[in-house]
Order: structure tokens, then sequence, then C-alpha cells
């Protein structure tokens, strides 16, 4: 008997690309017959720095002589922290810009107390977790009110350090009303030489 010629197999590549030609032509109909509201309520990436790090501003009082007391929260995600205003052998202190403020004629920090923090052999001094920062505003004007919208710029660290920059606004009222986070933050500053 005469042997039958055998038939040409399909080569296996070819198979596979068209295979995954016809699945992406599939997914991509598919997606075409989604409604536009779907598609746009995906979201493309997240917010990295919002993973890390948020800042808030809280408003604080009016003191006797015409300043006022405010105060910036910052809360960082679990592991994360951010430098004091000297930061150590590595950090990067915080910077701000209050260029967009109204009747502010200047501003003083009260730093709360910071641990120390070592990696690699360098030590920085660190806030970790949520720290509320008072700050005390001269005012232009020291009746009525004033208004922050500022900028701060801020390293906040893991494994690596990132530089971010954050944006806070707040109506700084002109009333005696105290804010229990700012009074704690005051009370948790470091001693001076004499108090020490």
């Amino acid at each position: 008997p005469r042997a039958r010629p055998r038939e040409p197999r399909a080569d296996p590549n070819v198979t596979f690309h068209l295979r995954a030609t016809a699945y992406l032509e599939g997914m991509i109909r598919f997606a075409a017959s989604l409604p536009p509201i779907l598609l746009a309520a995906t979201p493309l990436w997240s917010d990295p720095v919002s993973d890390m790090v948020s800042v808030r501003a809280l408003s604080g009082w009016r003191m006797e002589d015409g300043r006022h007391m405010a105060g910036l929260e910052i809360t960082l995600a679990p592991g994360w922290k951010t430098y004091w205003r000297a930061p150590g052998d590595a950090g990067i202190p915080p910077l701000f810009d209050w260029s967009g403020s109204e009747n502010i004629a200047g501003v003083a920090f009260h730093w709360p107390v910071p641990r120390v923090w070592w990696s690699n052999g360098m030590r920085s001094i660190v806030y970790s977790d949520r720290v509320v920062i008072p700050m005390e505003f001269d005012l232009s004007e020291a009746s009525g009110p004033a208004q922050v919208m500022a900028a701060v710029q801020l390293g906040v660290c893991e494994d690596i350090c990132v530089p971010v920059q954050l944006d806070f606004d707040v109506v700084l009222p002109d009333a005696d009303r105290r804010d229990a986070h700012i009074a704690a933050a005051l009370l948790d500053r470091p001693r001076t030489a004499a108090e020490g």
C-alpha cells in the first residue's frame, strides 16, 4: 500500500500569534461596548504622595497681644518619617512658602520634641505617625481675619527618602477658641537650657 502524504503541521508560533490576536481584538470590542461612565470612573493611577503623608492646617486662636497661634498637622503612613527643623546627618528640613497668604507679617514655629532615628550609621532627627507643629503668626493688622495659603516641602522616608510638596490653607479667625491639639503640642517642646 502506498503511504498517504502527511498534512503539514501548523506552526505553534503562528497558532499562538493568531489566538493572542483574536483575544486582544475581543478585549478591545468588549471595552468599546462598556458605557463611558464605567471607563471614566476607573482610576489610571493612585496618588503616591497621599499614600505616604498628608497635611492639614488647624486654625487656632487669636492671642491677647494680637498674634495668632495656629498649627500644621502632619500625618504619616505607618513606617514613614519626616524631618525636624534640623534633620541630623541626613535628611531634608521642612521649607515653607507663604507667598499666597494675606495679613501675615511673619511666623515662628514651636517644634515638638522629635526622636532620633539611626539608619546606615547616620543619625536623623524625625517625626513619625502624627505631629502637630504650632505656628505663631505676626499679623499685619491685628484685628480681622488673616488667611494662610502656603506650601511646605518635606522629605519623607521609609526605606527610601522622597521629597514632596504639599499645599495647605486656612482662615485664621479673630476669635479666642483654643485648639486642644495645638495646646498639647505647645507643651511637648524641647526645654531651653535655663528651663532644664
